[in-house]
């Protein structure tokens, strides 16, 4: 999903007239929306967090993906991005010398958090 919004945003960036002529004919985010994806990764996120928590991986996926159309979701379990967020940021703060793997998941939870606070200020 991701990858498919950021080929899309470099085809309009680079004028590739055949490339924008195909995602002319379905506008993802939209039939992403309509197709109930901000309800289901939402529902994907919880389960995930709850259920495996040491599944870093899973959560960094489903975070990307939530990220990815956040822009267009209304609704978020804030409570289960918030404590993400916290712990991320203390999990950065701890392991200092990682690749910044913490950071980058505690980035996506602000990224995501941020982006509902601005549509809610709207």
């Amino acid at each position: 999903m991701r990858d498919l919004s950021l080929e899309k945003k470099q085809a309009y960036k680079m004028s590739n007239q055949i490339v924008m002529s195909q995602y002319k004919l379905v506008n993802l985010e939209q039939q992403l929306i309509e197709q109930n994806w901000c309800t289901l990764i939402n529902k994907v996120l919880t389960d995930v967090v709850n259920k495996t928590p040491e599944n870093l991986d899973s959560i960094e996926k489903v975070l990307t993906a939530l990220q990815t159309i956040s822009n267009n979701c209304k609704l978020f379990n804030e409570q289960v991005l918030f404590n993400l967020k916290i712990k991320y940021e203390s999990l950065t703060k701890l392991d200092s010398k990682t690749d910044d793997f913490f950071m980058d998941l505690f980035t996506l939870c602000c990224d995501i958090l941020n982006d509902k606070t601005v549509k809610t200020e709207l």
